[in-house]
């Protein structure tokens, strides 16, 4: 269907506009690229689960999956889909678009695979004609109207309109609440067998400590396992220079995965060293011969 009628019509006027220079203002669509808060809108469409092999929904590992990895992983899917529905805006011919509808319809585009058609209770919506003539008022309408992943249709169609985020989870709070979640659900006995096994590598992983109720020998094998995941490195310093190039760019967001430590003394970030991308500079006073070790965690 080419057209809405108007009974199916959202009156937008009727609600605030929550930043009306984020849904007023055209940016170039060479220059444009989704905002933090439409990428943090993106990641609530889901929760991170330690014990299911999917993390926040996309990849899938045996064994259980810490916070980090899991967003890696879904951030890795993310802007490669990203990358497509750039490819698809572009063919509308589109030369200027506003930072909320573009957040919106990428939001819409990674809840249902598609850009411009919205399945409906009334039927199949087309809205290409829509986006090429910036009739944003329309395209949130029929957005609003599908009938698949609703929930998550109603944010994309309420961002593009009324550039309206919502009050979104931060990765802490999903970190914290997925930590929890294995906690509760194995106290309770909810694990399948195959769950447990996960959970308690990912709680381990996260907090350093062990599921309760887990048996000495699992122990073992749980840190055996977390310590094989680790990349460690061993730096001497020489008298000359203070920094150190390590072998891979830990996260420090929302927790810090590098540990750094000097003749084996633990040292803090920003107090005693700073880290851009893979050069570690460390502004503690260090004598000739000291050993520096750096440790960087999933």
């Amino acid at each position: 269907m080419s057209e809405i009628a108007n009974v199916n019509k959202t009156i937008w006027e009727d609600f605030p506009m929550a930043d009306e220079s984020s849904y007023n203002t055209n940016i170039d669509i060479s220059q444009i690229y989704i905002s933090e808060q439409g990428k943090l809108a993106a990641l609530n469409f889901g929760r991170y689960i330690g014990y299911d092999g999917f993390g926040y929904g996309e990849g899938n590992v045996n064994r259980g999956i810490t916070e980090q990895e899991a967003f890696d992983t879904w951030d890795q899917v993310f802007n490669a889909q990203l990358q497509v529905y750039r490819r698809q805006l572009r063919g509308y011919n589109i030369t200027e678009i506003p930072q909320s509808v573009y957040d919106g319809l990428m939001l819409y585009f990674w809840a249902v695979n598609k850009i411009h058609f919205v399945y409906s209770n009334e039927g199949v919506y087309d809205m290409q004609q829509y986006i090429v003539d910036n009739d944003w008022d329309t395209v949130a309408s029929m957005i609003m109207r599908s009938n698949f992943n609703k929930q998550e249709c109603v944010k994309a169609a309420t961002i593009i309109r009324l550039a309206d985020y919502g009050k979104n989870k931060s990765r802490s709070w999903f970190r914290t609440n997925g930590i929890h979640a294995m906690r509760n659900n194995n106290e309770a006995t909810l694990f399948t067998q195959e769950e447990l096994k996960r959970a308690r590598f990912a709680y381990y992983a996260e907090t350093r400590q062990f599921l309760p109720f887990t048996p000495e020998s699992t122990k073992r094998n749980t840190v055996k396992e977390y310590e094989n995941t680790l990349l460690t490195n061993k730096f001497l310093y020489d008298g000359t220079t203070n920094s150190f190039t390590i072998p891979k760019e830990p996260s420090m967001t929302p927790v810090e995965k590098l540990e750094v430590y000097v003749n084996g003394d633990l040292i803090q970030n920003t107090f005693d060293y700073v880290l851009s991308g893979t050069q570690l500079l460390i502004s503690k006073t260090l004598n000739d011969q000291d050993i520096i070790n750096t440790v960087i965690r999933i």
